[in-house]
């Protein structure tokens, strides 16, 4: 979409992509910013501050069948709210998912912020979050990175943008590392025992479940014979989503619990050190389905649908219980952690 008009440009903004970024966009994406504005906060740090890293979810219909792919998604409150004392920035969600929704409205504010050398958050032409870098036409034209695109640059219009805009328009608080490790561990275990949760329900007469809750949850739909194969047609891609989120995830969790087990003495080191090492079990469960490619078939397994047999679900289920118990025992390892530290 070639221009005329001046335009501005954030050049430290790296780019994003699958398998490098993260699979939590919003993290992702907020690692980029990070990057440009020189804060000291990668990937691993913004999962762990946000708690993220430990979270399970999944949404359930709860009369009838009906999945929903938002499971995952870290940008959604409290998580949001949680990066603020790491980025010391506010972060001012507008979200507008009707389909006639005009992002363009926003074109002063991306203009002002690129200005003031703050990237912005969006999503472009899909449901992930990516990062604006810069502007032509006075903020109606953006300069995107996308985890779709990695090295491509991508030019859009903003008033073809959806769903999602985020401004840093407000300085925030920045917290200590040991207050963000501190609070991000309680957040952890209360995040873990959160009763389901019918609000800011992207569909109706649903709810989100947490922790255990929602392990026992995704494995009873992985194993009911119930299901038609519409309904199974549906719950497919909510399902590989939710756990390539979450193998990521517990990647992250141990490198997190890792770092800040050293900024803690005596049981707390140690229950946050055997907690990091529950996590990496986690992980290394959850990457059987990488190494073999026959559970959890996302495009990178090069399976379809149709090669979601029975038995492959079966052996997803397995691999969630096994994976569901290291989580349970490194939650009981942060609790004993938050004990010490009251």
């Amino acid at each position: 979409m070639p221009t005329s008009q001046p335009t501005k440009e954030i050049d430290a903004v790296p780019t994003l992509a699958w398998g490098r970024s993260g699979e939590t966009t919003f993290c992702g994406a907020l690692a980029a910013v990070a990057k440009a504005r020189n804060i000291k906060a990668d990937y691993v740090t913004l999962m762990g501050d946000t708690s993220l890293a430990f979270r399970t979810r999944w949404w359930r219909k709860e009369a009838g069948p009906g999945w929903c792919p938002s499971s995952p998604v870290g940008e959604m409150t409290p998580w949001t709210h949680r990066a603020e004392p790491t980025m010391g920035r506010k972060i001012t969600f507008n979200v507008d998912f009707k389909p006639n929704a005009d992002f363009g409205q926003y074109a002063g504010r991306v203009k002002q912020q690129i200005d003031d050398g703050w990237p912005v958050l969006a999503y472009g032409d899909t449901f992930d979050m990516g990062v604006i870098y810069g502007y032509a036409d006075d903020g109606k034209t953006v300069f995107f990175r996308d985890y779709f695109k990695g090295e491509k640059p991508q030019v859009l219009e903003l008033a073809k943008t959806k769903g999602l805009i985020a401004f840093f328009d407000q300085p925030a608080d920045v917290a200590t590392p040991v207050e963000r490790a501190t609070i991000a561990i309680r957040n952890a275990v209360a995040d873990w025992k959160h009763p389901a949760d019918p609000t800011n329900n992207p569909k109706s007469g649903g709810a989100y479940h947490f922790g255990d809750a929602a392990y026992a949850k995704w494995i009873d739909d992985l194993t009911t014979d119930k299901l038609t194969d519409a309904d199974r047609k549906d719950m497919f891609q909510p399902s590989w989503w939710t756990f390539c989120v979450l193998a990521d995830a517990r990647q992250q969790a141990s490198k997190y619990l890792q770092r800040i087990a050293l900024l803690f003495d005596g049981e707390a080191k140690a229950s946050l050190r055997r907690a990091a090492d529950l996590y990496t079990e986690s992980a290394r469960l959850s990457g059987q389905a990488y190494q073999n490619k026959d559970a959890f078939l996302g495009p990178w397994s090069g399976k379809k649908i149709e090669d979601w047999t029975p038995e492959v679900r079966r052996r997803e289920a397995q691999m969630l219980d096994e994976i569901r118990d290291s989580d349970n025992a490194a939650i009981a390892e942060l609790e004993k952690a938050i004990a010490t530290l009251k």
